[in-house]
């Protein structure tokens, strides 16, 4: 994902715990690799990457989930079915033709980054490493995640450990093996003619140093909304010009000092004396046509 998409790895973590974990070797008891984090590619990503808007992320989005495309066909197959059902099935159906049109065109833009990666593990500018297990086992099986069951009778080539075995600890893959071998990214595994690798990682910090993040982009801002950072399109900006002048207690001041020396008979010496009276009480005024404007009303008959 960080190949194709710039998705950075993201860990899970314990709440108030220190430590971070990307992958806890000891709890894995099964060739699936359990990953904290969801694959399905977004919005964002397949605006960068150029591909068409993903329907599982759409669905994701909306909280809807739909059977498997072959279930939904046999039940529309039958009879009896309610309105509500009928129209729930015949939605499953589009959205898994429409997935299966995009994850068609998803595996060819996946092409070219699956070729740059294992180019690196072919030359050993990334080196991975892997549980090592018996040749021509794993791709016997129809799901990886049969490995996991302890009622499934032992897998051929691992009775030694067991249904549901402890793998062995990784190992250095040599770049000779790529040379070779045929690689099932989706399963995280490899097998050569004599050697398979299961639960392939790569050290973090040599794939982010060959292949490196892209320009930062500039962004606007960042608020915080409870908690949560988010970003915002446009950076709060300052009003330009003065700040709002306090018309209401200038008029307060007005009225007191008509009720108390009575209106002034012209309008330019009442002007002069709340220019200065403005000075005087807020430390500053405003223009002379601004206060003869707010002052004609008490000289309108």
């Amino acid at each position: 994902m960080w190949v194709a998409l710039h998705r950075f790895p993201l860990s899970s973590r314990a709440p108030g715990a220190s430590w971070d974990n990307r992958g806890d070797e000891q709890n894995i008891n099964g060739a699936a690799p359990s990953l904290p984090n969801d694959l399905t590619v977004t919005d964002d990503e397949c605006i960068r990457a150029g591909l068409p808007q993903n329907p599982a992320y759409e669905a994701l989005r909306e909280g809807k989930a739909y059977e498997d495309a072959e279930e939904a066909a046999d039940s529309l197959a039958r009879d009896g079915l309610s309105e509500s059902y009928e129209q729930y099935l015949r939605e499953a159906a589009a959205f898994h033709q429409v997935k299966a049109a995009w994850d068609s065109i998803f595996e060819k833009f996946l092409a070219e980054p699956k070729a740059r990666l294992l180019s690196a593990l072919r030359r050993g500018e990334i080196i991975a490493s892997g549980a090592k297990v018996a040749p021509r086992t794993l791709g016997r099986l129809l799901n990886l995640e049969d490995f996991r069951w302890p009622d499934l009778p032992p897998i051929p080539g691992l009775e030694d450990i067991g249904p549901s075995p402890g793998l062995p600890w990784w190992q250095i893959i040599k770049p000779d093996f790529w040379c070779s071998a045929q690689v099932h990214w989706d399963g995280c595994w490899a097998e050569s003619t004599d050697t398979a690798y299961c639960l392939i990682v790569m050290e973090l910090e040599d794939l982010l140093m060959f292949f490196p993040p892209p320009q930062p982009e500039k962004f606007a801002a960042v608020v915080k909304i409870a908690g949560t950072l988010a970003l915002v399109d446009r950076a709060p900006t300052r009003r330009r010009g003065r700040p709002p002048f306090n018309w209401p207690e200038f008029h307060q001041e007005a009225v007191s000092y008509i009720q108390r020396n009575g209106l002034p008979p012209k309008q330019e010496a009442f002007i002069s004396y709340m220019s200065d009276r403005c000075l005087t009480l807020w430390g500053k005024t405003r223009k002379r046509s601004s206060i003869a404007t707010q002052l004609s009303r008490y000289y309108q008959k």
